[in-house]
């Protein structure tokens, strides 16, 4: 060491001082520090604020992309019982059993129309209840009023009696209804006849519950007879009246009854007055016409 820093340590000595700090005012002090330490460390309160929901979004948002991935993973409690989309090696797929033929191969469908046409007529009557077969038609002859003219006649089969008929082209529009045919104009109120089948009977006893429901309902009543104007094989019985309830005209009424073996044909016919002339020709025609099928 230098002897000027020997000189400048000996002042240096000699100005210490020798006094130490009051206990209270140290105290003091620290606790200032301390407290001044905490606030640093103490981040602020909008801050914290900020980084809670900063970390909430982030949770949210993970949580939104996992979940498809989990729950395709996961096996559900119902999953067990699903029938699986895989057809095992060496087996049928279910769905070639039968497929877009469905019926296979017996040709059988389950749609209940397609049973129509086939053991069941319009009205959903069984193969014993009456039902129509459209034969086809053909040109004739009709006197009218005195002078011939060409119509139309179509040909009928009625089945399952097995019974052919022909009516003109004005009366050939029909439906099936009340297990009975009913032939109409174009305007039905202006005629119509409905034709129907009685099995296991005779002439007379369907003739006489006729003869009393007309005495009882209609005036001008005749008497019941064999139809003399009729050209017919079959041995029968008519009888006609005038129905006088209609609101704007009257009506001819009547019916004819065939025996046909062990069964009765009844035709019913209902016209109006001012069509006469027109009708009762071509009544005549339908009812000559009735044959068994050859």
């Amino acid at each position: 060491m230098k002897p000027n820093d020997d000189e400048l340590m000996g002042k240096l000595k000699e100005l210490k001082v020798n006094r130490t700090l009051d206990p209270k005012k140290k105290e003091s002090i620290k606790m200032t520090i301390q407290k001044h330490a905490k606030k640093k460390k103490r981040p602020s309160k909008p801050k914290s604020m900020f980084i809670w929901l900063a970390a909430s979004a982030i949770i949210l948002i993970s949580g939104v992309l996992l979940y498809p991935t989990i729950t395709d993973d996961a096996v559900l409690p119902g999953d067990e019982n699903q029938p699986s989309e895989e057809t095992p090696t060496g087996t049928d797929d279910p769905g070639d059993q039968g497929g877009a033929d469905s019926g296979g191969d017996d040709g059988e469908s389950d749609d209940p129309s397609d049973s129509i046409g086939s053991g069941e007529n319009e009205e959903g009557n069984e193969d014993d209840d009456i039902q129509v077969e459209e034969l086809g038609e053909e040109t004739y002859d009709i006197m009218i009023e005195g002078m011939e003219e060409t119509s139309t006649l179509y040909l009928f089969r009625l089945a399952p009696y097995e019974i052919d008929y022909e009516i003109d082209d004005i009366l050939s529009d029909y439906v099936i209804e009340d297990n009975s045919v009913k032939h109409h104009a174009e305007d039905e109120d202006a005629a119509s006849f409905r034709l129907s089948v009685k099995e296991n009977t005779t002439i007379d006893e369907v003739a006489k519950d006729f003869e009393e429901q007309y005495n009882e309902d209609y005036q001008d009543v005749t008497e019941m007879e064999q139809p003399s104007d009729v050209d017919s094989p079959y041995s029968g019985l008519s009888q006609s009246a005038v129905d006088t309830s209609g609101d704007t005209f009257d009506s001819f009424v009547g019916y004819y009854v065939l025996q046909v073996e062990d069964n009765v044909i009844v035709v019913e016919y209902n016209y109006m007055m001012e069509g006469a002339d027109g009708i009762a020709p071509r009544l005549q025609e339908m009812v000559e016409s009735f044959r068994e099928r050859e």
